[in-house]
């Protein structure tokens, strides 16, 4: 029976990065005392690495070889795994609210404040990158060149973009057992568009579209959160990490929560100018 207060904090990570894993790990410390222990909150973590979170307070739910094959379209998409991943642990849940952060991210406000904006027709998502339509940003440019004259057959009908196609980022993404049917129209979009659109944000258009098309409302929970997940940051965090789990272990997890502050996930100033030198020179060395 579905626990109307009960919410499900879901993490996916997977793969041989181990920056993946880390990050899922950092981000249930640092969320775990203030609001990922509550009574009424559980975690998920979706993973094929079930050992790295072995001791960890956490519910596994095991990616096998034929998911992973099925998932990322025979190993062609991996984001694919998220989506679908997402849409198993809802589910196979009885919480009524569904949490889903990606692993380079972190909540810096009460996640809880998002339960109260999902229902049968709300979900939230990161943030709203734009309208498809005449967009200047040249990842979105390609799902209005790639698929403004199609029309391509699905489940329930034709699917064509929409003057009301919109991006929304899905590194956040707060659905109830009432989305399923999005979730999984999601997933179908996703695989119909892969193989025409070249660009690497398929996945969240497709979760975008699907709530559009099922008349789900989003609004955005980045206000919440703080990341790593630019190149220059994840290029400093991930070695930051490795050390960290490398002096501890991978699964002592009450060593971990004890000393998980000592962390240093935000770069300092100086490697910031470091890396920006680094770039100017390396683009200067190639013109």
């Amino acid at each position: 029976m579905t626990n109307p207060k009960q919410v499900q904090h879901v993490l996916v990570c997977y793969g041989d990065s181990m920056g993946y894993h880390h990050g899922a790990k950092y981000q249930i410390l640092s969320a775990y005392k203030k609001w990922y222990s509550r009574p009424l909150s559980t975690v998920t973590v979706v993973t094929d690495k079930p050992e790295l979170f072995e001791n960890y307070p956490v519910k596994l739910r095991v990616i096998n070889e034929a998911e992973w094959k099925n998932w990322s379209l025979d190993g062609t998409q991996h984001f694919g795994v998220k989506l679908k991943g997402l849409s198993e642990v809802i589910k196979e849940s009885e919480c009524a609210t569904t949490i889903l952060l990606d692993t380079d991210m972190y909540w810096t406000s009460d996640p809880a404040l998002l339960a109260g904006k999902v229902g049968k027709k709300k979900a939230v998502m990161y943030q709203n990158e734009g309208p498809i339509y005449g967009s200047k940003n040249r990842s979105i440019q390609k799902f209005e060149e790639s698929l403004c004259r199609m029309e391509l057959p699905m489940s329930e009908g034709i699917y064509h973009l929409s003057h009301e196609s919109r991006m929304w980022g899905s590194a956040i993404v707060a659905a109830s057992r009432d989305h399923i049917p999005a979730l999984e129209k999601a997933y179908e979009i996703f695989k119909n568009l892969e193989p025409i659109v070249p660009a690497h944000t398929v996945e969240q258009f497709a979760l975008s579209e699907a709530f559009r098309l099922s008349k789900i409302n989003i609004t955005a929970g980045k206000k919440l959160v703080d990341d790593w997940s630019s190149i220059g940051r994840k290029n400093y965090a991930s070695p930051v990490l490795k050390e960290f789990f490398s002096k501890y272990g991978e699964n002592n997890f009450s060593e971990h929560l004890e000393n998980w502050q000592n962390i240093r996930i935000k770069r300092p100033l100086k490697t910031l100018i470091n890396q920006k030198i680094k770039r100017w020179k390396e683009t200067k060395s190639r013109s």
